[in-house]
């Protein structure tokens, strides 16, 4: 009799780790979906921002080329004045401008990308946890 209660007390016990290994594994199968939904979120967050840095280096050309309009009317006069007086003032003054921008963008998108890499190594690390505890459940299941 004491050999049958001993065995029970073992099986319950045995019972009771795979039931800890299980709601584990549940807990890990759920911070992974968590996870892949922030690296999907963080990669959407970075081609936002590279779509931004476009835009701010598409202005960032404009100002370069700010006041460079053909005018017909005086012709070479009117370049000649344009590019002795109105280019020196204009053009350093656009691209001052939209540099600020254009930094930015850049620092907003390099967050972006620490952030995606920081997700990504979060879920790779999620990842290797449910699999360890996989292998965990598999041992005492047998």
């Amino acid at each position: 009799m004491s050999a049958i209660s001993t065995k029970e007390n073992e099986v319950r016990e045995v019972n009771n780790q795979l039931a800890a290994i299980e709601s584990r594994l549940a807990h890990a199968l759920a911070n992974i979906n968590q996870a892949e939904n922030e690296v999907r979120n963080k990669v959407n967050e970075l081609g936002n921002a590279d779509r931004e840095l476009a835009v701010e280096q598409e202005k960032l050309e404009k100002a370069r080329y700010c006041g460079r309009r053909k005018k017909r009317f005086l012709g070479r006069a009117w370049r000649r004045f344009r590019n002795n007086v109105i280019k020196p003032i204009i053009r350093p003054v656009c691209a001052v401008l939209n540099y600020g921008g254009i930094n930015r963008a850049r620092e907003r998108r390099g967050g972006a990308q620490g952030a995606v890499n920081a997700a990504r190594e979060n879920l790779a690390n999620r990842q290797r946890e449910l699999k360890r505890q996989r292998v965990e459940q598999v041992n005492l299941g047998n």
